[in-house]
C-alpha cells in the first residue's frame, strides 16, 4: 500500500521513533534521525518534550504569548506582549480506557438523548 511513484498508493513521509499526542493540535514527534516536530495550538513558541509529558500527566503550563488585534474601522493594529496563556490537558470528545492504571486507548463518547 506504500509506493511514492504509483497513483493511489500512500507515500511514506516520515519514520518516527516516538510520539506524544496530548490532544488535538498538541503533539510532539521524534523521528528516527533525531529531528523533532512539535505543534501546540495557540502557542507560536516551541515546547520541550518534558512539557508535553507534563501536559499529558494533567499539569497546566503557564506560557506567555503575543496577541494581535486589529480594527479596520479605526485603522489600527494593537499588539499585546507577554499575555498569559494557560495550556491544560482537556479530553472531552472521547472516553479514556485504562489498563493497570495506564492510559492505553480511547473510545467515542456515546450521548443519549434527553427525554
Amino acid at each position: 500500500m506504500i509506493d511514492s511513484a504509483k497513483l493511489g498508493k500512500l507515500k511514506l513521509e516520515h519514520t518516527f521513533k516516538e510520539g506524544i499526542f496530548v490532544m488535538p493540535k498538541v503533539y510532539y514527534l521524534e523521528e528516527e534521525d533525531g529531528t523533532t516536530i512539535s505543534k501546540c495550538k495557540g502557542y507560536s513558541g516551541k515546547l520541550t518534550k518534558a512539557q508535553y509529558l507534563e501536559l499529558l500527566s494533567g499539569q497546566t503550563l503557564d506560557l506567555k504569548i503575543t496577541k494581535w488585534s486589529k480594527s479596520l474601522r479605526d485603522s489600527y493594529v494593537w499588539i499585546q506582549n507577554n499575555t498569559p496563556y494557560n495550556l491544560s490537558f482537556t479530553f472531552n470528545k472521547r472516553q479514556q480506557i485504562f489498563e493497570n492504571g495506564k492510559w492505553v486507548n480511547t473510545t467515542p463518547l456515546i450521548l443519549k438523548p434527553v427525554k
